[in-house]
């Protein structure tokens, strides 16, 4: 099934098709984070003094930096309007916060909800408690609202675009990994012989 599934996106293996996600949506993200429309509208203003929202920041720029660290790559705080961070590590804002940083913001919503605690998911259903679809909605609002502030002269998102173009392999990359787990706990269910 694997297999089938990688060949028919033009893939050897998951890391081929990560390798792949990533050289697709890198151009179409680094677009968006060039644009210099301002991102401050009422409700951006209104989600950055959220405290969960504030969360979502700390831990994006957190997975930004350990993947910049990891990569060699130079993280640069300034591209987040980042002047640095207070005593608990919270980003400190220079005034209007970039595009850079609320996808980071993002990303971290997306950790606080994949981690599926049983504040987010129910622990014997999977689906999320009222506390975890707050947190849905939280960022479901604010990718909204940065897809409706990135939109060009023609109408299209270039967030959006970006975000599409990662999503697509992302949807692949885990029904493959879902499939590989399930099939190695079907066989560690079925080893009797330790």
């Amino acid at each position: 099934i694997t297999k089938a599934a990688l060949d028919s996106v033009g893939a050897q293996s998951i890391d081929d098709l990560i390798a792949q996600r990533s050289a697709a949506a890198r151009p179409l993200y680094e677009a968006a984070f060039s644009s210099t429309k301002p991102l401050n509208t009422p409700t951006i203003d209104r989600l950055v003094k959220n405290p969960l929202l504030q969360e979502g920041m700390k831990r994006g720029v957190s997975i930004i930096r350990n993947e910049s660290d990891s990569s060699g790559l130079p993280m640069r705080l300034q591209d987040y309007g980042v002047t640095g961070f207070n005593a608990a590590g919270d980003p400190i804002l220079g005034g209007v916060p970039t595009l850079r940083l609320l996808d980071a913001a993002k990303r971290g919503l997306d950790t606080i909800l994949e981690a599926g605690d049983k504040s987010i998911r129910n622990q014997t259903t999977n689906k999320l408690t009222q506390y975890g679809r707050s947190v849905e909605q939280l960022r479901n609002t604010l990718v909204k609202e940065l897809d409706e502030v990135t939109k060009g002269n023609d109408g299209v998102s270039l967030y959006k675009k970006a975000r599409e173009a990662w999503a697509g392999p992302s949807d692949v990359i885990e029904v493959l990994s879902n499939i590989t787990n399930k099939v190695e706990r079907s066989r560690d269910a079925t080893d009797v012989t330790g």
